[in-house]
């Protein structure tokens, strides 16, 4: 433990505000112990609440005989704080303290935050008094009662306290509120003191850090971390629009707090400013837009390798204006999030990963690299891509990866932040940090065989590293691959910290050359001796030191990132929403809206609307273009589709919408060659007043340049290979209100089609349909028949084909016509429990034509729906209707049971359609 320690006791009536504060000051450089209290289900950050002082306050609260969640009226908690403050600390409780005290905290500066402190903190200004230490600096973190009183409300903590009579919750939660803030300004008045409010404004929370720090005695180096911890639910919680208090005590103890505040800020304004301002002038901060995530797998220590680029991105994210948190859980991802370590994420943080995160690649590609697992090479594969190095580039492209540009590793002052030591402070001769193996451990064993003080530091970030480079005369650098790779990103750190770098020449001579003058290159068998004779000229050393942080303030991180962003900006979109329509305003909302997330832009192609269809589209951010219709729907997509310039266009009508998985269309088409991606669309039919699912692949997701062909039910010509993409696509267009709205437009081009090819499989299939969803089945049914005469048997829509048939012809009370063509399908469509479904449909009708022959068609209706629930539903069959292999089979033979009076078995199929039905089953 150090010599010299400073107490920092983080006070405050709510969890919130000091959490956050707690957190950010981990970052600069204050110890928090341990163990913490873990994260809950509605804090899944964690609390930062140190378990041992926490444990200590409410034996504390528990002896003084006042509730130990430090809940309790006014007059109790006054009391509870008196007699704390005449409390001798001494015991087995005492001596545990100083023992927790002196083998937990190594610093000089550790703290601990608690809401029950409020109350304790006369007996711990006691206990510290009794072991010596006298620096004790409390922060006070300021809310304003009304949100406290609505967020602890809400939270339920007081869900179920016995209230003082006469009072409501709010008012209870209030006078709380007061009477911690008076204990505080009875026991705490020489506290630092800070407002939420600005702990949580991009504007002022570097201003705000600067003062705590300043106050604590911390140097200015944690606090870029710091800042890139901002909680961005909190920067863009809704303000609230008036301030309310529920008491004039409520309001005047928050007028002298915050008179205290403005106190506070005005003398720490009077200060000399610091030498570098972190941000500088930069544009109002724009949250939300991206993130920076650092994949962080349990138990991995070594993800804190990508810190400081992570915070190198942060910063020139901030001068492009924008604010860009760096998080460690997928639960903080907002935006766009760059990806650092994507070779290490986890199989399930990888399948939270939004389609629109782009992988920002930090390591060395080259053969034999451990990192080039086929795991990772997916990943890269799935997502865009960012590199470090130009060189890396064409290694990936080889690996068929396409990377959307290069992000060098940059400068920023940020970053700048290692404390300066003259030579005689410098007590380490040689410091290689990073991974030890067999070419490594060498150089390192000779120079320790020369009488150097040689420290090799392996799992080590952060300011523990950072100390340690402060105390060294020479930073060595020795690659670890043959490959011999400069290791850019360790350099960049610390050439930007001033830093005498020794490093082993490598295989890429253009990249030394522009770092040559501020770095000391030396073949492997060299750097012993390099680094002995640099040893002996300090002057030297200081100088070569100076022209490499001049070399890297020449590369700002914010020009490679805004010319890359830049780049991207103006390159083509990857995925383009194409739609074609005319008087959808009842639907075309929701159809963009649910695309929205999962394109890169939105065009819609109106082929004559006299309704709000244009307006609404361009309210939703679509590019609206007008098509003078022409009875040719190939025509007005090709049309649609010759206003798009993305890589892939994604073909939706104004009756349809992604309903979930949307995220895999970009998965799907990352760094893969051309192809036809066919999607699962789910059709809504009015059956029997029931409405039915019966879901379609169709062809919809079409790489540049693919055009249609086809009057009616166009379809895509190219000989892509077609490939399934499982992201789910509602479609209403076939229910009852919507179906009469546009009657009789398809049936005239279809007929118009069949004039010129009368023998076409797919027009007459499509004729049926059409016949049949106007309940027109006897026209139905011959246009089945005759679609039937001239389809091969691997069309995949042939399926539909024959269920539908068996439907038209049990309609049209053709039943032994039916069951001869059954029996004759009955071969190809063991698996389908569409053909069943119907099938027993078609013998329960026969049943009930023919009460007397009931009992010859009994056995087969059960036979049918129980083969149904047999095979179980199976969506990949072309127009299977969702749960004919599950619920509406079940459903049915319930109440097939029932009409036999067989109670018990109506009551099992009746509970297994509610279950099938309420849990998706499928």
């Amino acid at each position: 433990m150090a010599d010299k320690q400073t107490v920092i006791p983080i006070l405050g009536m709510h969890r919130s505000g000091t959490s956050m504060l707690t957190h950010m000051l981990s970052h600069m450089g204050v110890e928090l112990g341990g163990p913490l209290q873990p994260p809950s289900f509605d804090n899944p950050k964690g609390f930062w609440e140190n378990r041992f002082f926490q444990a200590a306050n409410i034996r504390l609260l528990g002896q003084a005989g006042c509730d130990v969640d430090g809940f309790a009226a006014p007059d109790k908690l006054r009391q509870t704080a008196a007699v704390l403050a005449a409390t001798d600390p001494q015991g087995e409780a005492f001596e545990a303290t100083a023992a927790y005290i002196e083998q937990t905290f190594t610093g000089s500066h550790w703290g601990w935050k608690d809401p029950r402190t409020t109350v304790t903190l006369p007996y711990w200004q006691a206990c510290f008094s009794r072991l010596g230490i006298d620096d004790v600096r409390p922060i006070v973190i300021l809310r304003h009662p009304d949100a406290c009183v609505q967020s602890l409300v809400k939270r339920g903590d007081f869900r179920d306290r016995q209230l003082p009579e006469g009072k409501d919750l709010e008012q209870y939660i209030g006078d709380l509120w007061t009477t911690y803030y008076e204990l505080l300004e009875r026991y705490a008045d020489d506290a630092l003191v800070m407002l939420q409010d600005d702990l949580i404004n991009p504007e002022r929370v570097e201003s705000e850090l600067r003062r705590c720090a300043d106050y604590l005695g911390l140097g200015d180096s944690g606090i870029g971390p710091a800042l890139a911890t901002l909680d961005l639910k909190l920067v863009t919680h809704r303000k609230r629009q008036s301030i309310d208090f529920r008491s004039e005590a409520e309001r005047e103890i928050h007028q002298r707090f915050a008179e205290r505040v403005s106190a506070q800020q005005a003398r720490f304004g009077e200060k000399p400013a610091a030498a570098t301002c972190l941000y500088g002038d930069t544009p109002k901060l724009q949250p939300g837009k991206y993130c920076i995530y650092i994949a962080t797998p349990d138990g991995y220590q070594h993800s804190h390798a990508f810190d400081e680029q992570a915070l190198s991105l942060h910063y020139a994210f901030r001068r492009l204006g924008y604010l860009a948190p760096v998080v460690r859980d997928t639960w903080d991802l907002s935006g766009v999030p760059i990806v650092l370590g994507g070779n290490v994420l986890s199989e399930t943080d990888r399948a939270k990963l939004p389609a629109n995160s782009i992988l920002y690649n930090l390591e060395q590609i080259h053969a034999g690299s451990p990192w080039l697992k086929p795991e990772y090479i997916e990943t890269l594969r799935e997502f865009r891509v960012w590199d470090y190095s130009p060189q890396n580039v064409h290694q990936l492209e080889q690996l068929g990866i396409d990377v959307s540009g290069v992000c060098e590793v940059g400068y920023v002052p940020e970053l700048s932040s290692i404390e300066q030591r003259c030579e005689e402070d410098k007590d380490i001769d040689v410091l290689f940090y990073g991974s030890i193996n067999e070419r490594r451990q060498a150089i390192i064993d000779q120079l320790r065989a020369r009488g150097l003080n040689v420290v090799a530091a392996f799992g080590v970030y952060g300011l523990r590293r950072d100390r340690m480079i402060a105390r060294a005369k020479i930073v060595l650098n020795v690659h670890y691959y043959e490959s011999k790779v400069l290791e850019v990103v360790r350099l960049s750190y610390l050439l930007a910290n001033r830093c005498f770098v020794v490093s082993e020449k490598g295989s890429d001579p253009d990249t030394e050359k522009y770092y040559r003058d501020g770095v000391a290159f030396a073949d492997y068998d060299a750097l012993t001796d390099t680094c002995l004779s640099y040893l002996e000229r300090p002057d030297e050393r200081l100088r070569i030191a100076e022209r490499g942080l001049a070399i890297q303030q020449t590369r700002k991180q914010e020009a490679y990132l805004g010319g890359l962003l830049k780049q991207m900006a103006e390159a083509p979109p990857e995925l383009a929403l194409v739609m074609i329509a005319r008087n959808e305003a009842h639907c075309i909302e929701k159809a963009l809206q649910s695309a929205r997330a999962y394109v890169d832009e939105m065009i819609v192609v109106d082929t004559g609307s006299t309704d709000d269809t244009r307006s609404l589209a361009e309210s939703c951010g679509a590019r609206v273009y007008d098509f003078a219709w022409c009875d040719d729907f190939a025509a007005a997509r090709n049309a649609a589709l010759a206003h798009s310039n993305a890589r892939w266009n994604l073909i939706l009508d104004a009756d349809e919408w992604i309903e979930a998985s949307g995220d895999v269309l970009h998965k799907a088409i990352r760094n893969h060659q051309p192809f036809i991606g066919l999607v699962p669309v789910a059709s809504e039919y009015d059956l029997a007043g029931e409405v039915e699912v019966a879901k379609s692949w169709m062809p919809r997701l079409l790489p540049r340049r693919v055009r249609y062909e086809g009057a009616i039910h166009e379809q895509p010509v190219s000989d892509c290979p077609r490939k399934r993409i499982d992201v789910d696509i509602g479609h209403s267009g076939y229910r009852r209100t919507l179906l009469d709205l546009k009657k009789g437009r398809n049936r005239a081009l279809l007929l118009k089609m069949l004039e010129r090819n009368p023998d076409d499989p797919y027009f007459l299939y499509q004729l049926a349909r059409d016949y049949e969803v106007y309940e027109e089945y006897p026209e139905a049914v011959d246009a089945f028949i005759r679609a039937l005469e001239v389809t091969p048997d691997s069309v995949p829509f042939r399926h539909e084909l024959v269920v539908r048939l068996l439907y038209c012809l049990k309609q049209v009370g053709q039943h032994e016509v039916a069951m001869e063509f059954a029996e004759s399908e009955m071969p190809n469509w063991q698996d389908s429990p569409d053909f069943f479904f119907v099938l027993g449909d078609l013998a329960l009708d026969l049943a009930t034509r023919d009460p007397k022959k009931a009992g010859q068609f009994v056995p087969m209706i059960e036979t049918c729906w129980k083969r149904c629930l047999d095979i179980g539903d199976q969506p990949d069959l072309e127009g299977s209707v969702i749960g004919r292999g599950s619920h509406l089979a079940a459903y049915n033979l319930a109440v097939m049971y029932e009409s036999f009076g067989n109670a018990e078995q109506a009551v099992k199929y009746r509970e297994m359609a509610s279950r099938m039905k309420s849990s998706g089953d499928r």
